[in-house]
């Protein structure tokens, strides 16, 4: 009798420490989810006071050349071997584009839309539409046609902004 009572209680705490470890387990995703987003809005913080602050005839600003001229904060981090995962186009009109070179690890869309206060500059890039998609807004009708050739994956962030 007791061996059954000892056994329902060894069950009872290893179903408990299971379902902890399973929502821990959530909580650190979405924090690096939200870390992701971050990472994102400061390169594109950087980007914009770079371009009004040295509104050169370039269209992209490098990683290096944020660093030398103090854009970035010492701390941010954003080098992911073997290429920063941002980048950056600035077209004609002074429209900026921050977009993800590559999938990021988590879906981080939502978050970069949330920590817009849900602008509708924010969304992603979808191969066979030629303007920005917002998780709120559905298709914006902002021509991402710059993007075109520049190797934007499908379904990658992207973060618009003005440079004036």
């Amino acid at each position: 009798m007791w061996n059954i009572a000892i056994l329902t209680i060894m069950m009872a705490a290893a179903g408990g420490y299971t379902v902890l470890a399973n929502r821990q387990a959530e909580v650190m995703e979405q924090h690096l989810t939200e870390a992701s987003a971050e990472s994102m809005a400061n390169y594109r913080t950087a980007v914009v006071a770079y371009f009004r602050k040295y509104n050169e005839l370039s269209t992209s600003v490098s990683l290096s050349t944020l660093r030398d001229r103090h854009m970035l904060r010492d701390w941010a981090v954003l080098d992911a071997p073997p290429s920063p995962p941002w980048a950056n186009y600035r077209d004609t009109n002074g429209t900026i584009y921050i977009y993800a070179q590559k999938l990021p690890r988590r879906e981080i869309t939502s978050e970069i839309v949330h920590l817009s206060r849900n602008s509708i500059l924010a969304g992603s890039y979808r191969i066979g539409s030629s303007n920005l998609q917002s998780p709120i807004y559905g298709d914006t009708g902002i021509s991402l046609s710059a993007l075109i050739g520049k190797g934007v994956p499908d379904g990658a962030p992207v973060w618009l902004a003005v440079s004036l």
